[in-house]
Formats: C-alpha cells, structure tokens, sequence
C-alpha cells in the first residue's frame, strides 16, 4: 500500500482550514442608540430587522468570496503537487510534489486574497 506524504496531507489540511476563516461580521461596526419618543423594544425590533437585511444582502457574497478563495488554493496546491512530482521524478517525486504543493498554496493563498 502506497503511504500518503504527511506534508501534503498537512498543506492541503491547512490550505482548507484558513480559507474557511472568511466570514461575514456578526455584529454592526457603528454604534447607534434608539431616537427621541422611542422605546427600547422598538429600536431592538428595528435593529434586528436592519440586521437581517443587511446580512441577507452581503451574506451571498462573502460565501463566494469563500468558497472561490478555498477552490483556487486547492488548484494551485493540486497544480504545484503535480508539477514538482513530475519534475522530481523518481525518489525525489515526493520531495518535489511536496515542495510543489506548498508553493501552489502560497501562491493560490496571495492570489486569493
């Protein structure tokens, strides 16, 4: 049975972790107070349903931002992989695609964002 180079395994592992970082914010960046002859249950349900709105509109592209930014990671790794077991050739294959797949990374990681 072939065994599966740990670096690799670690590069692609990382590579999926920190692109699934990207998240829209939980919480609004500017602070406001209720307006005058408002009460406190009414700026809530105000807020609340600001919140949602604003998290329906920029949710879909945060998700995409995510989801392209993981998918070109894990083609540069996959490219660079496959490039650097093809130029090391014979047992220094794993050597190449090993360094290959990083360098993929860091470059799929600086195009990314």
């Amino acid at each position: 049975m072939k065994r599966i180079e740990p670096r690799i395994t670690a590069t692609v592992a990382l590579t999926i972790g920190l692109g699934a970082c990207v998240t829209p914010p939980m919480a609004p960046t500017i602070p406001v107070a209720p307006g005058p002859n408002k009460s406190f249950d009414a700026f809530a349900a105000d807020q609340a349903v600001c919140h949602q709105y604003a998290t329906a509109q920029t949710a879909p592209q945060a998700y995409a931002a995510t989801n392209q930014a993981v998918g070109a990671a894990l083609l540069t790794t996959a490219l660079g992989a496959a490039i650097g077991g093809a130029v090391g050739g014979g047992h220094a294959a794993g050597i190449g695609a090993a360094s290959g797949a990083a360098l993929g990374t860091f470059g799929g990681a600086a195009n990314s964002g």
